[in-house]
């Protein structure tokens, strides 16, 4: 009998990742963080429009990073981007 693909498929892909609810928060999280990072670089400097847009970067990057600590079932064991959160002052 065949060896099924199956389950090696679905280590491989982010199948796993995405269909959990904290793969979903990271992912949404780290979505927000691009655009805004995206707006803060493209905005005039200073405004209060820039900086509210920037907070919302710094909010968004530490949920992406408190997130990512939880995040270990690609893999089935924590790597480097579960110690690289926590090296950053």
């Amino acid at each position: 009998m065949a060896k099924s693909v199956e389950p090696e498929l679905k280590k491989i892909t982010m199948y796993g990742f995405v269909n959990s609810s904290l793969g979903w928060f990271h992912l949404i999280m780290a979505l927000l963080a691009m655009m805004a990072g995206a707006f803060v670089l493209a905005a005039k400097k200073g405004t209060t429009q820039h900086k509210r847009v920037g907070y919302s970067y710094v909010v968004a990057m530490i949920m992406v990073c408190g997130s990512a600590l939880g995040i270990y079932n690609l893999t089935g064991r924590f790597g480097l981007f579960h110690i690289r959160p926590l090296s950053v002052p």
